[in-house]
């Protein structure tokens, strides 16, 4: 497939996916605090908008396999 992965788009990274990574990651990526307090009605827009971005990708690369 030759369209770029999402977030790997021209090679730089812009971090907005950051806060997403580490928690997902490691359960206890927080410092204090349950997850919940660090999340709100915008990241959880930001999450399910690249959530649709990675779906798409993939539906199109198994479409072009």
């Amino acid at each position: 497939m030759d369209a770029p992965a999402p977030g790997n788009r021209g090679g730089s990274n812009s971090g907005d996916d950051a806060p997403f990574y580490v928690p997902a990651r490691y359960p206890n990526g927080h410092f204090t605090g349950p997850a919940f307090e660090y999340y709100g009605p915008l990241q959880s827009e930001q999450a399910l908008s690249h959530a649709g971005d990675i779906v798409a990708f993939v539906r199109q690369a198994l479409a072009d396999a």
